[in-house]
């Protein structure tokens, strides 16, 4: 913030962290000034211990965009020449485009192991399958493949977690907030609750902006995610911070972040005021397994201790009981009795039909749906659109002949 930007540097070369959109704009707006210099280079570099210092790079230049940030998150660029970069899948099998996945390193400047430690050395350095290199680095480090040919750092894999039966990328949450120009920085975490319910909190610096009102800036993140991601990594939380804590070495301090209250006792409560309100506080606290006493009409589901799973269930007990079928998206817009009470009273009913157990026979008859592709079927008996694909990798000499007949 002291620097004026009159030293005559043409290249930045930063590494050792995850570079922040927030840092490129900050040296942008010093460089770029009054019309100043467009002749310099932001490098953001990445490589383990490992493998040398630089494995891959990125390089950020000309003149910073109206929008006021160079680009939502910053990639690790390419790898060096003479240098293999995979996305691999929990399986060992290689990830698509998009899809996020250990980054493993091969190629020149690979070390052969760690000195004296074996069992370290067999964990971290494998050996490549065929058409790979030979050997490879297992980084720890989870990232995807971008359309441009570009590697993108999603965080590490230690931070990978598992809630309900689904395993979240932590980055991959960051990353779609760093999209918002309003949000600077943001750090994800997973944590318990004391009956061993896991929830994900969202912490968020959002710079200069003010008109952030806790409650309602929170909704808008919730409605802005649930967009762009599946429900179960829609964070419960959202808490908006000054500014990150740090550690001496400079590391985000995540034990320092603020615990989330999952109820403020200090805030008023609010019965509910008819049958309707009366009946979604008795779903809530079936769900949430909170006395009904305890709960106001204005309270937040998410922090009563709700979730997407959760949110799934109360929509359907609602179904059920007051015969009314909401949108889920609904309890992530207005998360509070109050709201969801109005839109329950402006639905039309649908009388809930709970779905029977077949019985148990050696065959069952075909729905409409299996039907029409059946017929499909024996009109075009050639046509593939209906197929699965799979990839299958085969070794040997291929004899087309045969392959073709089968």
């Amino acid at each position: 913030s002291q620097w004026s930007g009159s030293f005559p540097i043409r290249r930045f070369v930063i590494g050792g962290d995850v570079l922040k959109p927030s840092l490129v704009e900050e040296l942008m707006n010093i460089l770029c000034r009054d019309g100043g210099r467009k002749d310099f280079e932001i490098v953001n570099v990445y490589g383990p211990t490992e493998c040398c210092d630089v494995t891959t790079l990125f390089t950020v230049s000309g003149e910073l965009p109206e929008t006021g940030q160079y680009m939502p998150s910053i990639p690790i660029g390419r790898p060096l020449e003479n240098v293999k970069v995979y996305i691999m899948g929990l399986q060992g099998g290689l990830q698509p485009i998009g899809a996020a996945g250990e980054l493993c390193i091969g190629g020149a400047g690979l070390a052969r192991g760690y000195l004296s430690r074996p069992e370290l050395t067999a964990e971290k350095f494998i050996k490549g399958t065929r058409g790979l290199a030979p050997l490879l680095y297992r980084s720890g480090d989870l990232a995807r493949w971008l359309a441009d040919g570009n590697i993108e750092f999603l965080g590490r894999k230690d931070q990978q977690v598992k809630i309900r039966g689904f395993r979240i990328e932590l980055g991959e949450i960051e990353s779609q907030l760093l999209k918002r120009e309003e949000i600077k920085e943001t750090v994800i975490l997973a944590k318990d609750k004391e009956d061993g319910d896991k929830y994900l909190c969202a912490y968020i610096v959002t710079g200069d902006r003010d008109d952030t009102e806790q409650e309602s800036y929170a909704s808008e993140l919730r409605k802005y995610l649930n967009r762009r991601l599946p429900d179960y990594m829609v964070p419960s939380f959202f808490i908006k911070v000054d500014q990150m804590p740090l550690t001496f070495n400079g590391k985000i301090n995540r034990k320092a972040l603020p615990v989330p209250v999952f109820k403020d006792d200090t805030q008023k409560y609010t019965a509910p005021r008819d049958v309707v309100e009366r009946k979604l506080v008795e779903i809530w606290s079936q769900v949430l397994a909170i006395e009904m006493e305890k709960i106001g009409i204005d309270d937040n589901f998410f922090q009563l201790g709700g979730h997407s799973l959760k949110a799934a269930i109360a929509n359907a007990k609602i179904h059920k009981e007051l015969k009314v079928k909401l949108p889920l998206a609904e309890v992530f817009r207005v998360p509070t009795i109050r709201h969801l009470s109005e839109c329950v009273k402006g639905e039309e009913r649908y009388e809930y039909l709970p779905i029977e157990a077949a019985e148990k026979r050696d065959y069952y008859v075909l729905s409409s749906q299996q039907k029409r592709l059946y017929i499909l079927q024996q009109m075009e008996a050639d046509n593939i659109s209906y197929n699965l694909p799979v990839v299958v990798r085969l070794e040997g000499e291929l004899n087309k002949e045969k392959f073709d007949k089968v």
